[in-house]
């Protein structure tokens, strides 16, 4: 029997081979631009989870540290009026202040390695914490030769000039408290950005899986 020819002016349909082969074709490649995007995903996903861990984490629980010094150190001046010792409450004043160098020096060395491991974004943020702690210490330049002033009116037996003294040492050190908070609240608003991130990746990979089954299934039912 002779094959059936062509009607002219009409498309020759498909063969059940080519729609097989057509359909395999593009579920490949959906498949393939899924698993490509998901590898990305997944690398960016663990290139976050280390500037957590390694990079915010260590800048959080040093600066945490500073503030808690900080803190000691404006309740105690604040204390000074009621103090009976007041030798001992300038050593005391003196070893904070020693300690919260060191504690600054930690929290830049944290926000050095963050800007070291972290994506060009973080490490612009960390330039950026990097300078509010920089400003902070520029404050407390100022509070140890308040401190000496402070102390040298004690033995002059001037109430007024003490409690002046006070009020100066004392403006400095709350203010210094509020840098450090608001330097704590930029820290804390990038690790919520970078986990906010991370969750925003993790319902796009869901829905891409999502997009790739609906696709297969629509092919299957077209075939």
């Amino acid at each position: 029997m002779n094959a059936r020819a062509p009607i002219p002016g009409v498309p020759p349909r498909r063969t059940v081979a080519t729609q097989i082969l057509l359909s395999f074709a593009v579920t490949l490649f959906a498949f393939a631009v899924t698993a490509g995007v998901s590898v990305l995903s997944q690398k960016r996903t663990a290139e976050d989870s280390e500037e957590l861990a390694a990079g915010y984490v260590p800048v959080a629980l040093k600066l945490g540290q500073l503030r808690s010094v900080q803190s000691t150190l404006a309740s105690l001046v604040d204390g000074i009026p009621d103090e009976k010792n007041p030798l001992s409450m300038r050593i005391l004043l003196e070893t904070l202040t020693s300690i919260r160098r060191a504690r600054i020096d930690e929290t830049r060395a944290a926000m050095q390695h963050l800007r070291e491991i972290g994506s060009d974004e973080t490490r612009q943020d960390a330039l950026a914490l990097t300078g509010e702690l920089d400003s902070a210490q520029a404050g407390f330049s100022g509070d140890r030769p308040a401190l000496e002033r402070l102390f040298a009116t004690f033995d002059t037996a001037d109430r007024d000039d003490v409690n002046r003294h006070i009020v100066e040492l004392g403006s400095m050190e709350h203010e210094g408290v509020k840098r450090l908070k608001t330097l704590g609240d930029h820290v804390e608003a990038g690790m919520t950005k970078l986990s906010e991130e991370a969750r925003a990746r993790e319902r796009r990979a869901i829905l891409q899986l999502i997009l790739l089954a609906a696709l297969t299934l629509g092919v299957g039912i077209a075939v």
